[in-house]
């Protein structure tokens, strides 16, 4: 990751010339503005966690399925203490 501040510049120059009447000029112009800073990134990776959530099936009414992150989820069997599924992409 990186760990210095960004620093862009912001600053331009215009180049003009023409005429006045028969007497030629030409010229530049800059214009500036304070650089913009864009802070240094955090040494640390973020992590948002997520709240989980909780799906009751009866068991006595198996197979049953739901959609959870867009892919269907079947419960084929279940018991006290094991659940069969199958994962299928919606």
């Amino acid at each position: 990751m990186n760990s210095s501040p960004l620093i862009i510049p912001r600053s331009s120059t215009t180049t003009y010339s023409g005429n006045v009447g028969s007497v030629p000029f030409n010229g530049t112009a800059t214009t500036s503005a304070p650089p913009l800073v864009l802070p240094p990134s955090s040494p640390q990776a973020r992590y948002i966690e997520r709240t989980p959530n909780t799906i009751a099936i009866e068991i006595d009414r198996l197979p049953a399925a739901f959609i959870a992150e867009g892919v269907k989820v079947k419960v084929i069997a279940a018991d006290a203490g094991s659940v069969k599924y199958v994962i299928e992409q919606q």
